[in-house]
């Protein structure tokens, strides 16, 4: 018996070797989502150890607390609404404006970035991958002849390249470098013989403080949860267990005497028959009975555990806490009882991942492909608006009201020239005038625009005695 699990455990080794990847940033060629090459005897997932990227993969894809907080962090982030913003005067543009600058900006933010996905898709797969693997890599692809750099016209389709099988190659210079490809050489792709440049690629990334190339690559914030993540997965699997087969029960021993009054053992045909009776014929299932009569005389030792007492759901719910936490997911919105849960809190939950963590990390992303994409050229920005989101609406009408007062005082304000012009603006949230007359008072602007104010004084002659 001992040479056939040593046997086996070979096999499995040397089969779960070929999908080994060997760094966060730097997958072997061939790597595949899948290890079975250790732990397997003591009933534990090899990949809960996250030492690389394969393993980060299979935490999103088997862990149903992580994979519920990268669903709520890619769809609520898929969720803004994508709009043009003239650099000028910060008003809205319409997607209906006929520039060819707008219309090439819907095309791909707004309709299809590339043949196979919608906009939807390749946002919520993009924020996917970054919270993922801290990375998220999108493609840009331009005729050939007009590549030398990112200009929005210029641009085919939009790719989400898989982060876990992309190379970042480096010059091994970084903080006295000003432009980026004098930081990154190319960035390759497991399978492609072919580099992308790295004006090719926008590379959006999660927080970096190791010492593994900083200010370069992100690093996954899953890798912090290593306990967390192990520990709910170890606790999934007994939970499933013990309902499946109830976990160990007790401890049967024999009561049968003989003559000399000594205990009889239990031969192995007894042992036998008495347990398959008592998997088919006793039980809990329509047709079982649930009593056991004993075929022969027996003591029982009773050491069973509900899953309470072996605290299979406090270290669940630990787990989602921890998880929860790290990913910046209101920990409402992943539990898995129902203690505690009101209609509010789950509003407030919503409430708050959007103001905390999505509509922050979605701005980040539109200053970027601003950036890169070169819009100011053609005279917009790209920006997100949430005023669609059921949980935010109140915070809408507050700022409503809140702007309503603003502008009556400010309007007050501005009659008896107590503020500037651009003070007012800024009081109504309005874009201020650049040069000089932003600092005029309301009689000096009057004046500028030759507004004369009539006297309200009366000639005393023409008052009847």
């Amino acid at each position: 018996m001992a040479n056939f699990v040593e046997s086996l455990g070979n096999k499995l080794s040397n089969f779960g070797s070929r999908f080994n990847a060997t760094s966060p940033f730097n997958i072997s060629q061939g790597a595949r989502p899948f290890d079975f090459s250790s732990h397997y005897l003591i009933n534990k997932p090899s990949w809960v150890s996250l030492s690389n990227a394969t393993d980060l993969e299979l935490a999103a894809r088997k862990n149903s607390i992580v994979k519920s907080c990268i669903n709520i962090l890619s769809k609520s982030a898929a969720n803004a609404r994508k709009v043009a913003v003239d650099v000028n005067t910060d008003e809205i543009i319409p997607w209906t404006d006929k520039r060819t600058g707008i219309q090439e900006a819907y095309n791909l933010l707004i309709s299809r970035p590339n043949p196979v996905e919608s906009a939807k898709e390749f946002r919520t797969r993009g924020m996917s991958y970054l919270k993922i693997f801290g990375n998220n890599y999108v493609r840009v692809l331009m005729p050939m002849g007009f590549d030398s750099e990112i200009d929005l016209l210029n641009v085919d389709a939009l790719y989400n390249l898989p982060s876990q099988q992309v190379h970042v190659n480096t010059t091994g210079k970084i903080y006295d470098q000003t432009k980026l490809e004098d930081i990154v050489s190319d960035y390759a792709l497991d399978g492609r013989t072919e580099t992308f440049k790295p004006h090719e690629i926008l590379h959006f990334t999660e927080s970096n403080i190791s010492e593994e190339f900083p200010s370069i690559m992100g690093v996954s914030e899953l890798e912090s949860l290593k306990e967390a993540i192990e520990s709910t997965t170890l606790a999934m699997m007994a939970g499933t267990n013990l309902l499946e087969n109830g976990g160990f029960q007790g401890i049967v021993s024999p009561a049968k005497l003989d003559a000399t009054g000594a205990t009889m053992r239990i031969t192995p045909e007894e042992k036998e028959e008495a347990d398959e009776k008592a998997r088919e014929y006793y039980g809990l299932q329509r047709n079982q009975s649930k009593l056991w009569f004993a075929p022969y005389p027996m003591d029982f030792l009773n050491t069973a555990l509900n899953a309470t007492e072996l605290g299979i759901y406090n270290a669940i719910s630990n787990g989602a806490i921890q998880i929860a936490n790290v990913l910046g997911v209101p920990y409402e919105l992943v539990k898995s009882d129902l203690a505690g849960t009101t209609y509010e809190n789950q509003y407030q939950a919503d409430k708050r991942l959007y103001q905390n963590t999505t509509i922050p990390d979605v701005e980040d992303y539109d200053k970027y492909w601003s950036f890169r994409m070169n819009t100011i050229k053609y005279g917009f920005r790209i920006e997100s608006r949430w005023n669609h989101i059921a949980a935010l609406q109140d915070g809408f009408k507050d700022k409503a009201i809140a702007l309503n007062q603003n502008t009556k005082s400010a309007e007050l304000s501005w009659a008896s020239n107590s503020i500037t012009i651009n003070q007012y603006l800024k009081l109504i949230e309005q874009p201020s005038l650049i040069g000089s007359d932003g600092d005029l008072y309301k009689v000096d602007w009057d004046k500028k625009l030759g507004i004369t104010i009539e006297s309200n004084n009366t000639n005393d002659s023409n008052i009847e005695e």
